[in-house]
């Protein structure tokens, strides 16, 4: 087990967007690919190791329409508090998902729930929310993911947090980045199916890195250089496989010696691979079928036919919930080792 309890993030995922042009221009899979980002973070085994309270998960909703800003500001001020205990913050992690625009090749304006071309500043300023994290809360490093589009949206500029500092930390300025735009400036980033899902290019990418998909360094994970690399060579893959175009764009000034990791899988040692829970679904099962952890996170969702599962589970109290019929099915998962099987 590996537990960095020095790092915190703030991952946003937005699908609905009701007003954003003639009729709405909802998303597929932002809140998902959002959800499985933090199911990462807070892995203990191979993943970023974050503790549950340290990574606050904002996610849309069609009614009440949510996010808006003041729950994304919410959610800052709880980490910001919490980070305030601890003697030396090392990562900061910034996720969003959703709609993007670009004026400046710096800021992406991040757009909430409610944006449309009346409201065209419901949007976040990711230049303004990172520098407020770099100069008020201490970090050692700050990394952004930001798998939305970066086109052109004149008089659309987003807006800076509520929340500020009286002054800069001591520390403010020495600080390094990693920031990971899912496009080049002015260009649009795209949606794909991949197996059962729609996700981003980049998250898909991102966490088929960090998995195991790039090389690892020999004390476990995966460098910001490898990462840096895997997406570039990844993204613009994924999207030629699905008659898109899109290229991404790294920013880094993490360092290299010792080297910034992602993660803490160990070359040649899978152990997420290794399940301790096989799922089967009975025959008058209709699906499709969602695994949600103890923290009511979505772990899995897909149709009847994809049975069993194999999976790796956590300890604790995890739902299935049939969501054709509405029937769920509580069941504890004991032990990390063996296998539990479960039948729905």
């Amino acid at each position: 087990m590996v537990e960095q309890s020095n790092d915190f993030a703030l991952v946003i995922g937005v699908n609905d967007y009701p007003a954003y042009g003639v009729g709405g221009n909802d998303l597929e899979g932002a809140i998902d690919d959002a959800r499985e980002f933090a199911a990462w973070l807070t892995d203990q085994d191979t993943g970023g190791g974050l503790p549950q309270s340290h990574c606050e998960l904002v996610l849309s909703t069609p009614s009440p329409l949510r996010p808006e800003q003041g729950q994304v500001d919410d959610a800052l001020d709880r980490l910001w508090q919490a980070a305030d205990d601890v003697a030396q913050p090392r990562r900061f992690y910034f996720y969003f998902s959703g709609h993007g625009h670009a004026e400046q090749i710096d800021d992406v304006s991040l757009c909430m729930a409610n944006w449309s071309f009346r409201r065209r500043q419901a949007a976040l300023s990711s230049s303004e929310y990172r520098r407020l994290i770099h100069h008020c809360l201490r970090f050692q490093e700050v990394v952004v993911f930001l798998d939305c589009c970066r086109l052109r949206e004149y008089a659309a500029a987003g807006r800076g947090s509520e929340l500020n500092c009286p002054r800069h930390d001591a520390t403010a300025g020495g600080s390094r980045h990693f920031i990971a735009y899912a496009t080049e400036f002015q260009q649009a980033a795209f949606e794909g199916r991949t197996g059962e899902r729609v996700r981003g290019h980049l998250t898909a990418a991102l966490l088929e890195a960090v998995r195991g998909a790039a090389p690892l360094h020999p004390d476990g994970g995966v460098t910001a250089a490898e990462l840096k690399a895997y997406l570039e060579r990844r993204v613009p893959e994924m999207a030629d496989r699905n008659g898109q175009r899109q290229q991404v764009e790294v920013v880094s000034s993490l360092p290299t010696e010792p080297p910034a990791r992602f993660g803490a899988r160990l070359p040649g040692v899978q152990p997420a691979a290794t399940a301790n829970c096989r799922i089967r679904f009975s025959a008058r099962r209709r699906g499709p079928i969602r695994l949600e952890a103890p923290t009511l996170q979505v772990l899995r969702e897909g149709a009847v036919d994809t049975a069993p599962w194999a999976l790796r589970l956590g300890i604790g109290y995890h739902r299935l919930a049939d969501l054709a019929t509405g029937e769920e099915h509580f069941f504890v998962q004991r032990a990390l080792d063996g296998v539990n099987d479960v039948h729905f």
